[in-house]
């Protein structure tokens, strides 16, 4: 009777145990589900570049997002509450002048029945571009931030930002004015040319 009643104690304590190591392994699993952190730059990828033309640049966002995730536009309505992409430059206004908004596709109009209000959204492959205005004649470092947030159809991630620098050539305000000028004067001696010739033509047309 004694050894019945120790091997009954046992085969409880053995299944006890089981249920608890069990039990623990998938509290621990889905723990580990629960707090798995998801990278933006894992939904999207994205390269930075500047091209520069004389007292022109352009700084260059070329963004290729997977398939089912989305990024706002970056040029939203004022009554719009999300997160705007954006380009963002450490101002210095004696060496660029930048431009307030940013060149990018139209965006597509959703409206979130939940959140109550129309998204901009951009997805698949786009390239956005912001424009400066070059003021110094000495070479200098640009320097700024790229920030974006990005959603799928259940949830967003925390916004992501990623600081740039580029070299900026230095750009001479005075040759750019004469590059301007020869310009507009080739192309008013090309319409003296143009309008000569039509005017002998003409002569000659009369004569004949």
């Amino acid at each position: 009777m004694k050894n019945i009643f120790i091997f009954f104690s046992f085969t409880l304590t053995f299944i006890f145990a089981s249920t608890t190591i069990a039990q623990n392994s998938n509290d621990s699993l889905v723990n580990s589900k629960k707090f798995v952190k998801e990278d933006p730059r894992d939904k999207v990828k994205y390269n930075l570049s500047l091209e520069q033309n004389g007292c022109e640049a352009y700084i260059i966002a070329n963004i290729d997002i997977i398939d089912g995730w989305h990024i706002n536009g970056a040029n939203l309505p004022i009554d719009c509450y999300s997160l705007p992409t954006e380009i963002i430059l450490a101002q210095d206004t004696l060496l660029f002048i930048d431009s307030d908004s940013i060149i990018e596709p139209e965006y597509e109009e959703i409206y979130d029945k939940v959140a109550k209000e129309m998204l901009y959204l951009h997805d698949s492959a786009i390239t956005m571009k912001k424009k400066i205005t070059l003021l110094s004649d000495s070479n200098f470092v640009l320097k700024g931030t790229f920030t974006f947030q990005t959603c799928d159809d259940v949830h967003c991630l925390p916004p992501f930002s990623d600081k740039f620098t580029f070299k900026i050539s230095g750009c001479s305000q005075k040759s750019s004015a004469n590059e301007k000028n020869s310009n507009e004067v080739m192309i008013i001696i090309f319409g003296l040319i143009s309008l000569l010739i039509i005017s002998v033509l003409i002569l000659r047309k009369r004569k004949a």
